[in-house]
């Protein structure tokens, strides 16, 4: 009777111990399901960290890759480009819209002037080097190539005492006047990163930049497998203690007669993990 007894309480917690089991597994999916609603509904917010620094940002999906096609079908097109296991990735739409009110001319010549009187055109050449904050920079080079009609000129007359000057201007021939631009680079400094947010058990992908006029109109992210990344696990301390079911070879105590025994057993137990796997 008391073997049996023995027997049905090892039963009994084996049972709860797989109830629990399931349980925990059951509720992570409710709270990654519960997330991935949250961030299919959430929008971009704009906010300001603690240096007043305008930052972009929105919610992280969690999901695996199967599941991302269904979730972000942009985030798993850019995903299967890669060779290499991805385990975040994410996509930003983004503007500059920095405006040039002027170009003048000073020491270093920003403005140059080339006139060629055999083909009768004349060159204007820009140059905009400027920088905004450290690395957030424009550079850009312009041409603008004005050619003259050879035959058709402008006549201004000028009377000064006797004389009449006559001084004839060429006009400028409309459907030849041509713009090139040889350079035109910028320089962008982008940071991003993954904050946690504590009030909803939620991640959060920001990004901001200092260059003029940055704005972001779409911010997706997507957190992929995280459990199953075996280069995270390398750096991640593993919990050595842990209470579950067990099955193993070793020395055996017989209760309630206390004798000493070796052999093969089964059943719920306190552990330490000397290797996991």
């Amino acid at each position: 009777m008391k073997t049996f007894i023995k027997y049905l309480m090892v039963i009994i917690i084996t049972i709860i111990v797989t109830f629990l089991s399931s349980k925990s597994c059951e509720r992570r999916k409710i709270n990654e399901l519960q997330n991935n609603i949250n961030v299919l509904t959430d929008s971009i917010t704009i906010t300001k960290n603690k240096y007043k620094d305008i930052e972009y940002q929105n919610k992280i999906l969690i999901t695996d890759k199967n599941n991302l096609k269904k979730l972000n079908n942009n985030l798993y097109n850019e995903l299967i480009r890669e060779v290499k296991k991805i385990d975040y990735i994410t996509k930003i739409n983004a503007s500059l819209n920095a405006k040039i009110d002027s170009i003048k001319n000073n020491y270093f010549g920003n403005i140059v002037v080339s006139i060629d009187t055999l083909l009768n055109k004349e060159t204007i050449t820009f140059i905009y080097d400027t920088i905004f904050s450290p690395g957030n920079e424009k550079h850009m080079i312009g041409n603008v190539i004005i050619s003259y009609d050879k035959l058709n000129f402008i006549e201004y007359y000028t009377i000064n005492g006797v004389d009449t000057i006559i001084t004839k201007i060429p006009v400028i021939n409309k459907d030849d006047v041509v713009v090139t631009i040889p350079k035109d680079s910028i320089v962008l400094s982008l940071v991003t990163g993954i904050k946690e947010n504590k009030k909803d058990n939620s991640f959060e992908i920001f990004v901001r930049s200092n260059y003029p006029g940055f704005t972001v109109s779409k911010l997706d992210g997507a957190i992929i497998d995280i459990e199953k990344s075996d280069v995270l696990k390398k750096y991640i301390k593993p919990k050595k203690w842990g209470v579950g079911l067990q099955l193993g070879t070793g020395a055996i105590i017989s209760y309630p007669s206390g004798i000493g025994n070796y052999g093969v057993y089964f059943g719920i137990g306190i552990s330490y993990n000397f290797i996991r796997f």
